[in-house]
Order: C-alpha cells, then structure tokens, then sequence
C-alpha cells in the first residue's frame, strides 16, 4: 500500500487569532502555506492542520462529537504551561501509567482538541 497524505481543515471565523494560538501556543511553528483566508501547518509525516477562514454569516456547525484533533507533542508540558498562563482552558484527564495522560482544550474558536503526552 502507498503511503497516503491527509490533511485536516477547521473553519474558523478569526483566522489571525487561530493561527497566532495553533503557531505560539500549541508550537506548531510557522505556516507552510500562509494567506488571508487560510493557512496550512505541516504537522508531521504526511500530515497537515489548515485554518481555513470562513466568511459566511452562518453559524459554523458545532463540530463536538464528529472528529478531534489529537496532538502528540515533544514537549506536552510546556505546551500546558502555555495554555493556562494564556488563560485557556485546560481539563486534565490522567490515565495509564503516572504522569502520562491527556489534556482536553479547546481553541479559539471552541473546536476540541486533545494534547496525549506520554
């Protein structure tokens, strides 16, 4: 089997907000592809986030329950460190061995994450 490139697009209403949390807070580091209406990180492999902006004055659907981004960061703590100093919200749900885990956020914008760190 080849090997296989996937990409996942979150719509987002503040794209220069979302992008400054995803690039600074969450250490995605910059943009590969960089725009006024959408930018794309590269986040490892094959694989790549983008921030699309969504101009519609529609309400987004509310995407809880359909699909979750899950990072896997070198530096999961620091990562932490960042999101509460910065006033995010952070739930940690401890499991498997101690001191491993996940951390439940949510962006800018709302959209869940998780943040697993070992």
């Amino acid at each position: 089997m080849q090997s296989a490139k996937f990409g996942i697009v979150l719509r987002v209403r503040d794209l220069t907000k979302c992008r400054a949390f995803y690039r600074d807070v969450l250490d995605l580091g910059n943009p590969v592809i960089d725009s006024n209406f959408q930018c794309v990180f590269a986040i490892g492999g094959n694989s790549s986030l983008c921030l699309q902006m969504e101009n519609s004055a529609e309400p987004l659907p509310h995407g809880t329950g359909r699909m979750t981004l899950v990072l896997i960061p070198e530096d999961a703590e620091s990562i932490a460190e960042r999101l509460e100093t910065g006033g995010w919200t952070v739930q940690k749900q401890t499991a498997g061995t101690p001191g491993s885990g996940v951390l439940e956020c949510r962006d800018p914008e709302e959209n869940l994450f998780y943040i697993q760190y070992p």
